[in-house]
């Protein structure tokens, strides 16, 4: 119902619910198939975020973000290295082909 989604919003936006905390793995659409096993066996305790737009970013584990590049562990939050817009835009700056200097 409506009223649910807006209290849901509500909490993620005073900080009493951090979605972010479900976020298990993230990887480009060359890891598609990965990621999806990944999820039917259960390896990741939580969501597989894939990336069409970067086709060559490995699947990674959160806690493996920061190997993949110093700027993307730089962008992690300070809150026990939480992904954030910060780390978002460090990896689409990374992988993403379309706004990769040529």
């Amino acid at each position: 119902r409506t009223h649910h989604l807006r209290h849901t919003l509500n909490l993620v936006e005073t900080g009493q619910l951090r979605p972010v905390t479900a976020l298990a793995a993230l990887g480009g659409m060359r890891s598609l198939k990965k990621g999806l096993q990944g999820v039917a066996e259960g390896h990741f305790p939580g969501k597989t975020v894939i990336f069409p737009q970067c086709e060559n970013m490995p699947l990674v584990s959160v806690e493996q973000l920061p190997s993949l590049d110093e700027n993307i562990e730089e962008a992690l939050g300070k809150d026990h290295g939480a992904y954030e817009h910060h780390t978002e835009k460090a990896i689409l700056e990374k992988y993403d082909r379309d706004c990769q200097a040529d």
